[in-house]
This record gives structure tokens, C-alpha cells and sequence, in this order.
């Protein structure tokens, strides 16, 4: 088990650390309204409230060693969301989750950006299993979780008393699995379905009450 990256790269995106100069950006896409309904975020939500949770993610690198990146389009260098492993105080499993700008959606950046952290969780970290969140409203994180080889395996009553779908992902040693196939696959996919259909992707699988208080 090695260290897991603070920075990497996918095809059309690079993952990094969050920094002071993100801010701006990361304002706008918390308070994006298809964003902010999944994270009870209304309009009392301010620039300041957007650092403080900014610090929190840079914070939880250094608790756990792993966390949620920055991303970035690589054609012209915009932060278009975050994604990552996560796992606060009160979590049932280390979770992947992920938020990219409405203005990106259908592209397939999540599901892109995320099987690059799966890949990772399972080869830096030597994770066996991961999950993901998801609202049973939210359609189109269901979706990406299912192109990421996600299964629903239970429900999570979360902090507000409110439901998740807990959806797993395994890496499946009696298929020869490995994070490389994985990646490569949910990135085709990726491709694959932007192509085919728009706007039915790319929202967000993180329970809203555990990641922006």
C-alpha cells in the first residue's frame, strides 16, 4: 500500500489540491441552485461560508492522508467541480463522491474524475471496497455510480434523519479486476454516453448533511 497522490490526471482533467485563488469558483458552484438543493444550501450561504468548507476539505487531507480534489479542465484550466474519497467522524465506509458545475453536465467529467479516485482508493490505499452516497431522488448520480460498476447494497439514515442509498463498489479479485480496468472502463463509458445524451449526468453523490454544514 502506497501514498495516495495529492495531485493526478485523467484524460481531459487534472485533480489537485484545493487553494486560496479557487475561492470564487468554488462559491459559484456551491450556490449553483441544482447544486445547492442536494446540500440544503439556501441563500443565506456566503463567500465565507464557502472558505470555511473549502478548509475542510484541505483539512481532512491531513487527517486522513487522502480527500476530495479540485477539478480542473485541462483545455482551459477551469475548476469545474471537486471529487474524492471521504470519510468524516460518524461515516459508515470511505466514500467517493463528486460535484461538477451544471454547466459542464453532460460531458461525462464524473464519472471520469471518479473512477480515477476509485483507481486510486483501491491501488495507493489497498481499499478492497468503497462507497458512494446518493440521495434515492438524485437520478443522475445514480447513473454515474452505476457506469462506475456501483450496486445499491443498503440505506444510511444520515445525521438529519434523512435516507441515503448506499452504493458499493468492490474490486473484484475473482474477475481479475483491477483499478487500471476499472478506470479505463468508466472513462469509455464517459465518452460514450456525453456523446449520447446531455444533462443527464454529473450532479452530485455526496449526502448533502455530512459534506457542507
Amino acid at each position: 500500500m502506497g501514498a495516495y497522490p495529492r495531485t493526478a490526471e485523467t484524460q481531459r482533467l487534472v485533480l489537485r489540491q484545493f487553494r486560496q485563488s479557487d475561492l470564487d469558483a468554488y462559491t459559484s458552484l456551491l450556490t449553483e441552485p441544482e447544486v445547492a438543493r442536494w446540500f440544503r444550501i439556501d441563500s443565506s450561504f456566503t463567500r465565507n461560508d464557502a472558505w470555511r468548507h473549502m478548509a475542510m476539505l484541505v483539512g481532512h487531507w491531513d487527517l486522513h492522508g487522502y480527500g476530495r480534489f479540485a477539478v480542473d479542465l485541462k483545455s482551459s484550466g477551469a475548476l469545474i467541480g471537486r471529487v474524492g474519497l471521504w470519510y468524516p467522524e460518524g461515516w459508515p465506509e470511505i466514500e467517493c463522491g463528486w460535484v461538477i458545475h451544471p454547466s459542464q453536465w453532460g460531458h461525462g467529467y464524473a464519472t471520469e474524475a471518479a473512477a480515477e479516485t476509485l483507481r486510486l482508493g483501491f491501488a495507493s490505499l489497498g481499499l478492497t471496497h468503497i462507497i458512494s452516497l446518493i440521495h434515492p431522488d438524485n437520478a443522475r448520480s445514480a447513473r454515474v455510480a452505476e457506469k462506475l460498476g456501483g450496486r445499491i447494497e443498503s440505506t444510511w439514515i444520515d445525521f438529519h434523519g434523512k435516507e441515503a442509498l448506499v452504493y458499493g463498489y468492490a474490486l473484484s479479485q475473482s474477475r481479475h479486476a483491477h483499478a487500471g480496468e476499472v478506470s479505463a472502463m468508466a472513462t469509455d463509458n464517459a465518452g460514450r454516453n456525453g456523446r449520447a445524451r446531455s444533462g443527464e449526468e454529473d450532479l452530485d453523490a455526496e449526502r448533502p448533511a455530512g459534506d457542507a454544514r
